[in-house]
């Protein structure tokens, strides 16, 4: 999972395209925590909430300055089709859009290396700016878990 600042500088654009979030797991969730340990910039929370449906949160934590999000990159359990997943905003603050594009290993990361089988996409405007709130409601495939989030390429 990655994750790119749009209105930034060079140095951190090249930064954010390096920055690979480390899933913590709970119970029925797994958090990515993107920026550093202990005082993430963004979150990315999936929670199992009724069987092969998961709720997806956002949250912009500490973005600095102007930065905003554009995308961010999953992956997803190979032996599912990620095109079979259904995206649904349920929520969001500052009427902040979200759209997430499905296919296996079809999207890349500006300046990053491998493929992801999702790229969420913000914007174009309102961007996803610091302190905002994005919710989705995943849905599509039978026995869809938090679990079918934590693959590699």
């Amino acid at each position: 999972m990655r994750f790119q600042f749009r209105n930034t500088w060079p140095a951190i654009v090249l930064l954010a395209g390096l920055i690979l979030a480390v899933p913590a797991a709970f119970a029925n969730a797994i958090r990515f925590d993107f920026g550093p340990v202990g005082t993430p910039t963004m979150t990315a929370l999936f929670e199992d909430v009724a069987p092969g449906q998961l709720q997806l949160t956002v949250t912009a934590l500490a973005l600095s300055g102007d930065n905003s999000v554009n995308s961010l990159f999953f992956n997803f359990n190979p032996a599912f089709d990620s095109r079979d997943l259904t995206f649904t905003q349920t929520s969001s603050t500052e009427g902040v859009q979200g759209v997430a594009n499905t296919g296996n290993d079809s999207y890349k990361a500006a300046g990053g290396t491998g493929k992801f089988d999702i790229d969420l996409v913000f914007g174009p405007s309102p961007t996803f700016m610091n302190g905002d709130v994005v919710t989705f409601s995943v849905t599509g495939i039978s026995g869809l878990s938090v679990d079918d989030f934590l693959f590699q390429e």
